[in-house]
């Protein structure tokens, strides 16, 4: 699902990724490990299609992340590890605003919260500003927005 072949990018003369050469199937639960400073965000970076690379191949679902990079970022999700989300706005209102964003309308919207407040037990706390979320309730609104696209890769 996720091909990457002779990776290499600088910041300047710092070189981040080295050649990095990695596979990863469909199925899988990959974790990257790494001290600080070891290139980990750099890859995310690099993946979500935020960041350039100097040389290198990069496939995604098959496609190129150069030239495919809009369709990918419709497969897959980037969830922060920060909250990225309107404290002002309610669970709910959060989730249709960022579901708008993705361009899910309708019954399709619906569906797909009502799906992201089951699977991160958001139900009871819909209505709620996202403000006064505890710790947990908010990690698992950024999860829910997230999933809002019910993507083929999530990555955190």
């Amino acid at each position: 699902m996720i091909r990457i072949e002779n990776l290499v990018k600088r910041y300047g003369r710092r070189c981040a990724l080295d050649h990095l050469n990695l596979e990863i199937g469909t199925g899988v639960i990959f974790g990257l490990l790494g001290p600080n400073g070891a290139g980990k965000t750099t890859l995310l970076s690099i993946l979500n299609g935020l960041s350039t690379f100097q040389a290198g191949k990069i496939h995604i679902f098959g496609l190129p992340l150069q030239r495919e990079t809009a369709e990918i970022r419709r497969r897959t999700a980037y969830i922060p590890q920060s909250p990225a989300f309107y404290e002002n706005l309610s669970v709910l209102e959060n989730l249709r605003f960022f579901g708008g964003i993705q361009k899910i309308r309708g019954a399709a919207l619906r569906q797909a919260i009502v799906q992201a407040l089951s699977v991160n037990r958001l139900e009871d706390c819909h209505q709620q500003k996202a403000g006064t979320l505890s710790g947990g309730q908010k990690q698992r609104l950024n999860i829910a927005i997230g999933l809002l696209n019910n993507p083929r890769v999530a990555v955190f």
